[in-house]
């Protein structure tokens, strides 16, 4: 494959890389952890069975806020300290492949650097055909998760005539899914274990020890996804992860403006209409 950038990191923890010849999974993120916030499910289904996991990281993390141990780090430092930080995820998880693709978060939401990103992940996509994609929801906050978002979209619709994935799913990092009406959203219970998750999400010190809790936030974001689901029946696990399924969009059946119109509009009626059924 031919990368735009020529800092692309490859690493294949447990295969070499012609023997890899398809993945069932592959989960693509902004940021170093985002993979592990957005897409644990599949990443345990895989480990738990011969299923393959890959990842596909595009930005170089290079921006993440640092203190402590980590305040006098050069730009060139974090770099490699986040790449490094992933790859320990990566071996530890038993991910089949983990990409990190070394755009700058600049770069990525540009329109030059986005139109290579895409160009890096049609390529990608093709090679290893995966039949599931985890990517960032189009509702998230966060610009560069959106572009990653974007990107990811866009290289779907390049390649429709030579690919079509069985499912597409946004997952859930800065900006949760659990205001998402019923029966619009897809749930996925992890049952009461979170130790592999929270070895996962330990490995990235950086952050951690820099002071966001992405390990404790994440973690708590799955638990109250389980607690707060519904108001009148009990937990039936301890943790649960929320995904949109964003088929439809990668199929360009739909456009994301139009979907997320579609769920806004509901949400606007499943508010109003418990308003009006008030005892006022």
């Amino acid at each position: 494959m031919d990368f735009h950038n020529k800092n692309v990191d490859i690493f294949f923890p447990k295969n070499n890389e012609q023997d890899v010849l398809e993945v069932d999974f592959l989960a693509i993120g902004a940021h170093q952890d985002d993979i592990e916030i957005m897409s644990f499910p599949p990443i345990l289904e895989a480990y738990h069975s011969d299923k393959k996991f890959a990842a596909v990281t595009c930005t170089d993390g290079a921006g993440s806020p640092s203190s402590g141990p980590y305040a006098s780090y050069t730009r060139e430092e974090m770099i490699e300290c986040r790449k490094q930080e992933e790859r320990t995820a990566a071996k530890l998880g038993n991910y089949t492949f983990l990409m990190q693709l070394g755009y700058t978060s600049a770069d990525a939401r540009s329109k030059e650097g986005n139109d290579f990103l895409v160009k890096d992940l049609e390529q990608i996509i093709l090679k290893y055909r995966p039949k599931r994609i985890y990517t960032h929801n189009p509702f998230d906050k966060h610009k560069t998760h959106l572009s990653v978002y974007c990107a990811t979209i866009k290289a779907l619709h390049n390649i429709l005539k030579e690919y079509e994935p069985m499912k597409v799913y946004g997952g859930e990092c800065w900006r949760d899914l659990d205001w998402i009406p019923d029966g619009l959203k897809e749930t996925v219970s992890i049952g009461n274990d979170i130790t592999l998750l929270e070895i996962l999400l330990g490995t990235y010190q950086s952050q951690v020890a820099s002071g966001k809790r992405y390990d404790k936030a994440a973690i708590a974001r799955l638990q109250a996804n389980s607690t707060y689901a519904d108001p009148y029946t009990l937990d039936k696990s301890n943790y649960v992860s929320c995904f949109l399924d964003l088929t439809s969009v990668a199929l360009n059946q739909i456009s994301t403006k139009d979907y997320m119109e579609r769920y806004l509009t509901y949400f606007l009626k499943e508010v109003r209409d418990n308003v009006e059924k008030l005892p006022w």
